[in-house]
């Protein structure tokens, strides 16, 4: 009556394939099937085999609550070991386990939201181009003319990390 789900990679809402090649790593849609299957074969404690660094928030904390509930009304005991790492996005799903248990040397933890913008203007300039946008709507381009982010768009993509911020708080 115990099941074992490899947690391993980075985390994706749905699988990552290019031209039909998986990319490695895991995703919430995979794994809330994979739990429902374990507990519908009659799993009492899934332990997820655990090695990542996170990944993509998109729907990270509905399926985590998705899972607590699942379990919840089956009598199932989650519990999650760390071989590795458990950080980020996979802290956010092993918070919702009854016990964590981490190997000598295994990190856990990493409570946080990062954006990584990439303004490549200077390289386009230098490189000979010139970017010209054609757009309907005051915030669709996130640049000044100067090639610089503007300040509303880092405002309003400050806003929205800290709101992810404070439920991933709330999360663990």
């Amino acid at each position: 009556k115990v099941a074992v789900m490899n947690i391993e990679g980075p985390l994706t809402y749905r699988p990552v394939t290019f031209m039909g090649m998986d990319c490695g790593g895991a995703n919430y849609q995979t794994i809330k099937s994979d739990f429902e299957e374990l507990v519908e074969r009659g799993a009492k404690t899934i332990a997820f085999y655990s090695d990542s660094p996170g990944g993509e928030a998109f729907q990270l904390f509905p399926t985590a609550k998705y899972l607590r509930k699942l379990a919840d009304e089956n009598q199932v005991k989650i519990v999650t070991y760390v071989d590795g790492l458990a950080a980020s996005a996979m802290y956010g799903l092993a918070a919702i386990s009854d016990e964590i248990v981490a190997a000598p040397g295994a990190e856990t933890g990493s409570i946080g939201v990062v954006v990584r913008l990439l303004n490549d203007s200077q390289a386009l300039e230098k490189a000979g181009y010139q970017r010209t946008f054609v757009k309907a709507g005051a915030s669709k381009v996130p640049f000044e003319e100067d090639g610089s982010f503007r300040k509303e768009f880092i405002a309003d993509v400050q806003a929205k990390v800290d709101e992810l911020y404070e439920e991933f708080v709330q999360h663990v």
